[in-house]
């Protein structure tokens, strides 16, 4: 996805398993930025994860690409086409994909990190585009959403 905002706090997005889920079977990966970096929150087996993507400021009013990519236990994250984090994680269960949430989270959603001395999930504020989510071989490309600042997407 690309994004672009002048705010240096807010939820980006949110993909994973449903809020109703219980808090050990719930899965998670998140973006958001703090102080205008990066801040990507990771929960597999119950356990959250969360961690500053550092070398890069994303609050500049410029276009930025966002890519994050898990392929089983390593999770990369590029920015504008660079590597800036990897990292190998001790979970290795599926992404539990049944809700998208973007550019902020509900009040129901249950989210088990937060950047330290974030009190809130405060919606973001700016331009999130060209969003493509690829699970295995198949692709959804929420077009029909572009214009919503926060949806869901439905198993």
């Amino acid at each position: 996805m690309f994004i672009r905002t002048r705010q240096s706090k807010g939820v980006i997005f949110q993909l994973g398993s449903s809020p109703s889920i219980d808090q050990q079977n719930q899965t998670q990966i998140a973006a958001m930025l703090d102080g205008g970096e990066l801040f990507l929150g990771i929960q597999f087996n119950g356990t959250p994860e969360g961690y500053t993507v550092g070398g890069v400021r994303l609050d500049d009013g410029n276009n930025h690409l966002i890519e994050v990519v898990r392929n089983i236990t390593l999770v990369q994250v590029k920015i504008n086409g660079s590597e800036y984090f990897r990292k190998t994680i001790s979970a290795s269960g599926q992404l539990d994909v049944q809700l998208l949430y973007l550019g902020g989270v509900p009040p129901n959603a249950r989210v088990n990190f937060r950047p330290s001395g974030t009190p809130d999930y405060s919606n973001f504020k700016g331009i999130i585009q060209d969003v493509q989510v690829t699970i295995r071989s198949g692709e959804m490309i929420p077009s029909r959403f572009r214009n919503s600042a926060l949806f869901g997407i439905g198993k």
